[in-house]
């Protein structure tokens, strides 16, 4: 059994709809959260504290599908999500499945974020597997939840030999196909999916391989917003939200370099992954997220929203914080994020502990067994409030 750093106490009983986990539904993919100072100038620094500082958006509960990118664009949908890595939802058993969204309502929140990875779906030219990711999407779809479906990697014959799926996109036959199926997920979910995001931290070599590009990267979101828009005009397209850690490249350099390219024609939100540095809450991509935010202003892009689409505080592993210490910033994290102008979603990664010795396995809100940690009944009075 996993130990825990929380002090011991009596426990409560598994959720009925949440079944134990082991190591085979540990996320594929995922960049460090070791943080590495970023240079920030004072120009960001004073208008990112401007910001900061704002009044509160008015939250709003989000609609049906139908008139879903005007209600985005125009009301931020402020609301809370959770994240799931990787594909853990795409080979549960139907009856795994569907009590693990079962979860996910019953936390009370309205977005889900999932993949949809074009290596896994598409095994050759043309040839796609759609059965898994439509039983997630439809079901998903059904309970009411607003989907931001994360569309990433390269599929295995288009990217060069010995390589894996962490392989960026950096050739024009690589971006081209990617568009192309970008597109035909669009085209089949469009009554379905609220939201596509153009992989996951393309900042990171941990998820672009060998190494980021914001050119190569900003050529695929231009040529994907093009084709995921003209197969469903309703679609919001959102940039790949940045992570932070020892490697790659700093999320505020990375949006720096996209909008001098022209990032703000070929995406409709930006997302970041505003992880703190805990325990405290205004550091670490949190605090660049405020930088992004004010960078956004500066590039004449302030009406557009910046999503969170990833965040959230391990109990486990190194470094790591007690139960009682990740639920407070479960609280503390949509505090902060409610002073953002112009916010979109706040995803908390993720619903359910996997396990073992990494601090990666420790990020839910829920244990292995399926108990509740006190983070989910924090994420459940915000949700109820």
């Amino acid at each position: 059994m996993p130990q825990f750093r929380s002090q011991p106490r009596s426990q409560p009983r598994p959720q009925p709809w949440l079944r134990p986990v082991g190591p085979r539904h540990a996320r594929r993919r995922r960049g460090g959260h070791a943080r590495q100072r970023r240079p920030r100038s004072t120009a960001y620094r004073l208008l990112a504290l401007t910001v900061a500082l704002l009044s509160v958006l008015s939250m709003s509960s989000f609609p049906q599908v139908r008139d879903r990118r005007a209600y985005v664009l125009a009301d931020r949908s402020a609301t809370t999500g959770i994240a799931i890595p990787g594909t853990t939802l795409l080979y549960d058993s139907s009856e795994a499945l569907d009590a693990y969204l079962d979860g996910v309502v019953a936390a009370g929140v309205q977005w889900l974020r999932f993949d949809a990875p074009w290596t896994q779906i598409e095994t050759a030219p043309g040839v796609r597997d759609w059965s898994n990711l439509d039983r997630v999407v439809t079901r998903a779809a059904e309970r009411g939840l607003s989907i931001d479906l994360v569309l990433g990697t390269v599929a295995e014959w288009a990217r060069p030999a010995g390589t894996d799926w962490r392989q960026g996109a950096s050739t024009t036959e690589q971006r081209d196909g990617f568009a192309v199926f970008g597109a035909a997920v669009a085209e089949r979910y469009a009554d379905r999916v609220v939201a596509y995001e153009v992989w996951n931290e393309p900042n990171l070599p941990g998820s672009w391989a060998p190494q980021p590009n914001a050119a190569d990267y900003l050529q695929l979101l231009r040529q994907t917003y093009a084709a995921v828009r003209a197969a469903d005009p309703e679609a919001v397209v959102v940039s790949g939200g940045t992570g932070g850690g020892s490697t790659g490249i700093a999320s505020l350099l990375w949006y720096e370099s996209l909008y001098r390219a022209g990032l703000k024609d070929v995406c409709d939100a930006v997302a970041v992954h505003p992880y703190p540095d805990a325990p405290v809450l205004l550091s670490g991509e949190m605090a660049q997220a405020l930088e992004i935010r004010a960078l956004m202003t500066a590039n004449g892009d302030g009406d557009k929203a910046l999503w969170g689409t990833e965040v959230g505080v391990p109990t486990g592993g190194t470094p790591s914080v007690d139960e009682t210490v990740q639920a407070t910033m479960v609280t503390g994290l949509h505090d902060v994020w409610a002073t953002v102008p112009n916010r979109g979603p706040l995803m908390y990664y993720t619903l359910q502990d996997t396990g073992g010795t990494d601090r990666e396995g420790y990020f839910g809100l829920l244990r292995p067994d399926g108990s509740e940690k006190p983070a989910y009944s924090a994420l459940r009075t915000l949700t109820d409030s």
